[in-house]
């Protein structure tokens, strides 16, 4: 009886108001620059938040990471952070799960080319002689650095909701338009404090 009633909007909240995307990409064919990857520091924090506006400013719903160096650390010691470098400039980010090599949890970019090296660095270390391996970013159509690998996917669920707070509101505007298809869903970069499991 419960359960029909987990996903009934309730006080004003919206369902399918944001939801999930990736982009699947064949590790063959990248490029063979390498970058030099190692943990972020707090000198790093600058570079790191234009990062991110720069990948994920115009994705609808992202949460900006904060301003503080642990904010950019997972509280998961199988979560590593990692900042890539080109010529000691700051180009890119991952966050990345031991045993998930190819699916980083995030991944930011300063430009197309960054990209495509991030990516062909991460797989270094996997252990796999598969040509067919794929890596699965965590790309939003809106994101910058999709375009570099393709189309990214994205979907709502009905347990994505969201309230306006107001009679007239962005967020209703926003919501008529993913509604209508004129839009897609926004998707929300979780804080690594989501991390733990």
């Amino acid at each position: 009886m419960y359960s029909k009633y987990i996903f009934n909007p309730r006080f004003g909240y919206r369902t399918h108001a944001f939801g999930s995307s990736q982009l699947a990409i064949p590790i063959r064919n990248l490029p063979r620059e390498k970058l030099d990857a190692r943990a972020p520091t707090s000198e790093d924090l600058a570079a790191l938040n234009a990062l991110w506006r720069h990948e994920e400013g115009t994705v609808d719903m992202a949460l900006e990471p904060g301003l503080d160096l642990l904010d950019w650390l997972s509280p998961d010691p199988e979560i590593h952070a990692t900042v890539y470098t080109r010529h000691h400039e700051v180009v890119g980010y991952t966050r990345t799960h031991v045993r998930e090599p190819n699916k980083p949890r995030a991944f930011l970019a300063c430009d197309h080319e960054a990209a495509r090296a991030i990516v062909a660095t991460m797989v270094l270390g996997v252990e796999t002689a598969a040509s067919d391996v794929e890596c699965i970013l965590p790309l939003h159509p809106a994101s910058a650095s999709a375009s570099a690998f393709g189309q990214a996917i994205c979907s709502s669920w009905e347990a994505a909701m969201a309230c306006s707070l107001n009679q007239s509101s962005l967020l209703d505007e926003y919501l008529a338009l993913v509604a209508s298809g004129q839009r897609v869903p926004g998707r929300v970069t979780w804080p690594a404090a989501f991390d733990l499991e």
